[in-house]
């Protein structure tokens, strides 16, 4: 067999293994919201937020807890609106958050934050089991480090629990 003939055989069966092998995986990863609380880095679970939207007018009630923001409506329906700064213990910001996602799970409610900086498709080795105290003690349940940025992950359905047993207002 010449080096000619030779050559075209390697490059067949290279051509032939490489339809082999089966597909690498994507690699696996959490949906998030990339979010500003504060002026500080933050993240949703994208798979708990039922919609996201801009804060608009907000009925403020008399005597409610200072986390509480208010009621909104989004589609016509009403929501309880908490605040995320008040809820993690920042100051109050004014004006109020211009934006607001809503929580997928029943009962409805929505939570505001400050800056939306768009979505995250982290890899899961991006994110770190959140073990800190500190403001998000307890509502984040990992640490994400994807972008450049250490964010923690807070959870809307950890909020709404600490919000029903008056863990935190």
């Amino acid at each position: 067999m010449s080096s000619f003939e030779a050559s075209i055989r390697r490059l067949r069966e290279d051509f032939d293994a490489q339809f082999a092998k089966a597909p690498p995986l994507p690699e696996a990863r959490e949906e998030l919201l990339a979010i500003r609380v504060a002026r500080e880095p933050y993240a949703l679970l994208m798979g708990e937020v039922g919609r996201l939207a801009r804060c608009r007018a907000v009925t403020p009630l008399p005597g409610a807890p200072p986390a509480f923001v208010g009621l909104v409506e989004i589609r016509g329906e009403v929501l309880p609106l908490w605040g995320l700064a008040g809820l993690l213990g920042y100051p109050l910001p004014w004006p109020p958050p211009r934006w607001l996602a809503c929580c997928r799970a029943a009962p409805a409610w929505a939570a505001a934050f400050d800056g939306y900086e768009g979505h995250l498709r982290a890899p899961l080795h991006e994110l770190k089991p959140f073990a800190g105290g500190g403001r998000a003690a307890g509502l984040a349940g990992s640490l994400c480090t994807s972008g450049g940025l250490i964010r923690p992950v807070l959870s809307l359905e950890r909020l709404q629990q600490s919000i029903r047993t008056k863990e935190i207002r």
